[in-house]
């Protein structure tokens, strides 16, 4: 939903970012999907849809980006937060969806809670399942690298059960240098199931 805050004046260059954010967040939408602010910058940038006068290199001793139209890049820190900056402004200014765009690292946890113990009775049932892999031969996980992947990956996994650093879940995500603890658990986990386990990655 879009909501209106504020007032904010867009130049014209913003209001082009605006308008494309939103046909891309809305081309995804349309097949179920939405994404985190990185994969929206991914697509502007796979798509060259940043304004040619921001490209940038980054300086190898100071590490500092700065402009440079001639060998520069697209793919740069400063138009990531450039991006963001200009989306938290559309999204106050009640042009960009509030819930277009979703952020996987910040999240709010709390207690369960039921109204009563039918409730919770309704709520066990809907999780219970069978570990359809624990009689076959084989026990296949997929791997990715983010989980700002998640989402992408999911709907074409299904339900293939998938170990990660933490728990089980459909898909495993890590972020290095955890992948190492999840290749150790995944060790042990293998050495007690005493089953070969196939791993793919993205």
């Amino acid at each position: 939903m879009k909501i209106k805050y504020i007032d904010v004046t867009f130049r014209a260059a913003k209001l082009d970012i605006i308008d494309l954010s939103n046909k891309i967040i809305d081309e995804y939408a349309e097949q179920g999907f939405v994404l985190t602010l990185r994969q929206l910058y991914y697509q502007i940038v796979a798509r060259d849809l940043f304004p040619e006068d921001r490209k940038y290199t980054q300086h190898k001793k100071t590490k500092k980006w700065f402009k440079d139209l001639i060998n520069g890049t697209k793919n740069c820190f400063p138009n990531y937060t450039w991006l963001g900056t200009i989306i938290s402004n559309a999204r106050q200014a009640g042009l960009v969806d509030w819930d277009a765009l979703i952020d996987n690292t910040r999240t709010i946890n709390t207690n369960g809670h039921w109204d009563g113990p039918k409730d919770i009775l309704a709520a066990i049932y809907e999780q219970y399942a069978i570990d359809k892999w624990a009689t076959q031969p084989y026990r296949p996980e997929v791997w990715i690298e983010k989980d700002a992947l998640l989402f992408e990956v999911e709907p074409a996994v299904g339900s293939i059960q998938i170990v990660t650093e933490d728990q089980t879940t459909p898909i495993a995500w890590h972020r290095k240098p955890s992948l190492w603890v999840i290749v150790y658990t995944n060790r042990l986990i293998i050495e007690r199931c005493k089953k070969y386990v196939f791993v793919g990655g993205t």
